[in-house]
């Protein structure tokens, strides 16, 4: 049985964007177990006392029944360098809880901080984020990603970012590149340079 995860951040005493979370077990729900409606998380659990200040993480893993909640102080780790490695058969199009495949092809990361996984000739993701690139002008995000990030959906919703095909040729045409998830927010302070990317 396929097990889930879901990762929210809390920050300042809130769940932040849930909705979006909401949606996508809702999706896991239809697929996988012919379900229309999901639980509602925003019933499942309540804050602990000490997540009412500061920056923490909240993995909810799931089946058909909510398995696990828990909540980690989030510290980022600073991602300067990531390794093109090439995986064609990779398949992470649900948020499974079982994330081995990704760390497979993060072993392969070398001296880098992470891995930008090309599939099939095109950029998708690293190994826990989707990825956006500048151009000079606009931020894009290939519309070839492992997994349609709710961060990622957020940005492209209020059209901060758009979306377009991003081959593997295409790199060195950006001039930086950053990484989003649901802990990491849209922040152009965060940019790095697209020498960052080790072929």
């Amino acid at each position: 049985m396929y097990r889930f995860l879901e990762t929210i951040n809390v920050k300042g005493g809130g769940f932040l964007n849930l909705h979006y979370h909401q949606d996508r077990m809702a999706m896991v729900f239809r697929r996988f177990y012919g379900q229309l409606q999901s639980p509602a998380l925003a019933d499942l659990f309540t804050l602990p006392d000490f997540a009412h200040s500061g920056n923490y993480k909240c993995r909810v893993i799931y089946s058909k029944d909510i398995e696990l909640v828990e909540f980690t102080e989030y510290i980022p780790k600073p991602i300067r360098s990531l390794k093109i490695v090439n995986d064609d058969k990779i398949d992470y199009s649900f948020k499974f809880a079982d994330r081995r495949p990704l760390e497979v092809l993060l072993s392969k990361k070398e001296s880098c901080d992470d891995v930008l996984i090309i599939k099939n000739g095109q950029v998708t993701d690293t190994s826990y984020s989707n990825i956006l690139f500048f151009d000079g002008r606009s931020w894009i995000t290939p519309d070839s990603p492992l997994l349609r990030g709710t961060c990622r959906q957020r940005l492209l919703d209020n059209h901060t970012i758009r979306e377009q095909r991003v081959s593997f040729t295409d790199l060195t045409g950006f001039t930086h590149f950053m990484l989003i998830n649901a802990m990491l927010e849209f922040d152009e302070r965060r940019a790095v340079d697209i020498g960052g990317i080790v072929f």
